[in-house]
């Protein structure tokens, strides 16, 4: 089996290696890049470069099959009158194959209508819907792309705007050769002026329907709008006690022109348990375990459980948060922590501490807190033996511009964090501690 093996690799891999004709793919006389990677992307000539053909004349034919892809790509970036030529230079180990490209003038957008009748052209008279309101400039480039991308934020805007329904009917990009333009057409069935009906719940199991009508942000009889709908749903997801959050309306407004909203809801698992194991110079050795409900009393309330022990360290933590508390995008939070802390020929600490606090967003930019804390410390085996009992007010207050949470590439982040400490057993000693951390993220 081994021998025919090798008879076949010897009698047709092997010629195919020696005998296949390397090539190199040069593109010339276009300068947009942007127009460039796209070609690339489509060409048979580089996708298949390390599968090179036997013959010049196989070359020759998978570079002419290029030629009426290359020729959409640049239609569809606005080169109408582009024509593509392609030479082979043949050298000693090597055919340089160079396809010249001559894009001609690229075509732009001479006017943008909008119309509710196909036949009459009747010009659509919805407020405050503009050509840059679509991300379209007149005299810009024709770039298809751009088109359709404009055409979805079209329908997006009319959500906004209570007309959920809308769609687009016809698109023409009417091309002008003689000035080198076009002028793009959509004509809109705009549908029925909407509002916001009723809403079914469906998927709840565990979770009491009036935490979800909190999350909730329209109300039955409002103008329909999309953003109110897109918000809604992310702030399910951010909960973390849904896997799937699905909001769909009718196809249909009923008598009083409201649209039923079908809100579907995939729960999450809402316990958990963790454990862990961990090393550090300070506390040595440890095990850590974790339980925690995200759905305490059927309310989106958190309560967890912390625990840590090592070998110079035994730490207990106890969280409750209550979301929305008094009002939307507020939650209060109670902690205590119990923990001693033992550093050889150093000092043994026992501390215990309980947090009150409250939580707001202020807006998508600006979040905070405010709270009260006291502390008792218990000091032994040091050279600074003692009770301390710390009251404090913790502040906390965050801006931040960064792009994104997890991986922030341009923006900005200012923290500050302030924290008057008064000490209530013999002694009546105060002080203030104060922290400002500022990121820049340059990309």
């Amino acid at each position: 089996m081994q021998f025919l093996r090798k008879i076949f690799f010897l009698a047709f891999i092997l010629p195919a290696c020696l005998f296949a004709l390397n090539y190199e793919v040069k593109f010339t006389g276009l300068k947009d890049k942007n127009t460039i990677q796209a070609i690339r992307r489509v060409s048979s000539l580089v996708i298949l470069q390390k599968r090179p053909p036997k013959t010049i004349n196989a070359l020759r034919f998978r570079a002419s099959s290029d030629v009426t892809e290359i020729l959409k790509v640049l239609h569809f970036f606005g080169f109408y009158d582009a024509k593509i030529d392609i030479d082979l230079e043949e050298n000693k180990n090597m055919v340089v194959v160079n396809v010249l490209i001559m894009p001609g003038v690229r075509y732009t957008i001479k006017d943008v209508k909008i119309y509710t009748d196909c036949l009459d052209k009747k010009q659509m008279d919805i407020e405050s819907i503009s050509i840059n309101d679509l991300d379209l400039k007149i005299n810009s480039a024709l770039i298809t792309q751009n088109i359709l991308n404009a055409e979805k934020k079209l329908i997006f805007l009319l959500s906004n705007k209570g007309y959920p329904l809308a769609k687009v009917e016809k698109r023409d990009v009417v091309i002008d050769q003689t000035h080198k333009n076009a002028l793009v057409e959509w004509c809109v069935n705009i549908g029925s002026f909407s509002l916001f009906g009723d809403t079914k719940i469906t998927g709840l199991k565990s979770i009491a329907k009036s935490y979800i009508d909190k999350k909730i942000k329209w109300k039955q009889g409002q103008k329909y709008d999309s953003r109110k709908v897109n918000e809604t749903q992310q702030n399910l997801l951010k909960t973390n006690l849904f896997s799937s959050v699905a909001i769909a309306h009718e196809d249909k407004v009923n008598e009083q022109n409201e649209l039923e909203i079908n809100l579907k809801l995939v729960e999450s698992l809402h316990r958990y348990i963790s454990t862990g194991v961990s090393y550090a110079t300070v506390d040595g050795f440890g095990v850590s375990l974790s339980w925690a409900n995200r759905n305490f009393r059927s309310q989106g309330e958190l309560l967890a459980i912390d625990a840590n022990v090592a070998q110079r360290l035994i730490l207990g933590v106890a969280t409750y948060k209550k979301p929305d508390f008094l009002r939307v995008d507020q939650n209060y939070v109670l902690r205590s922590e119990a923990s001693r802390e033992k550093i050889p020929a150093s000092y043994t600490a026992f501390i215990y501490s309980m947090e009150n606090r409250v939580d707001r967003k202020f807006s998508k930019r600006i979040k905070g807190s405010f709270g009260f804390r006291a502390e008792y410390n218990e000091i032994t085996s040091s050279a600074n033996n003692g009770n301390f009992l710390l009251l404090s007010l913790p502040a906390f207050l965050k801006f931040s511009s960064a792009n994104n949470l997890l991986n922030p590439t341009h923006g900005q982040t200012i923290i500050y964090r302030a924290q008057p400490f008064k000490n209530t057993i013999n002694s009546s000693k105060y002080f203030f501690k104060q922290t400002l951390i500022y990121n820049l993220y340059i990309p």
